[in-house]
């Protein structure tokens, strides 16, 4: 994910902190996911996992929207910059326990046989691509 280096100073979040933040929820949402994957089904967490990215996208819009009118020394300044900060953050722990973490499981069970082969092509895939 990137690291919003044009929209983190605007927020008022340290460059650190704020990959920090995102990492660790990744990271928790990455192992929650894998073991809801199989209680839940594939389906179900994906299509969570969209409306969520698709509710942090609006909110992003409309916080955005209301940080562009926003005056610098408005009252609200801090809530608007707290609530662009959380939309990313839950932007990204949406796509970490949908899309993110359901991939990796249909690459185990894409490529069966084809172990040796098939997943560090898969994993290359993801991770670079």
């Amino acid at each position: 994910m990137p690291s919003c280096t044009s929209a983190r100073p605007r927020l008022g979040v340290a460059e650190n902190d704020f990959k920090v933040g995102i990492d660790v929820i990744k990271l928790v949402a990455t192992f929650s996911a894998l073991h809801l994957v199989d209680r839940c089904g594939r389906l179900t967490l994906l299509v969570w996992g969209a409306s969520g990215m698709a509710l942090a996208c609006g909110a992003v819009g409309l916080v955005g929207r209301q940080l562009a009118l926003a005056e610098d020394g408005e009252a609200g300044g801090f809530a608007l910059r707290a609530a662009m900060a959380s939309a990313v953050l839950f932007f990204a722990a949406s796509f970490a326990y949908g899309w993110g973490s359901v991939t990796w499981v249909y690459c185990a069970e894409i490529f069966p046989e084809a172990q040796s082969v098939g997943r560090p092509a898969d994993s290359a895939e993801q991770v670079f691509c």
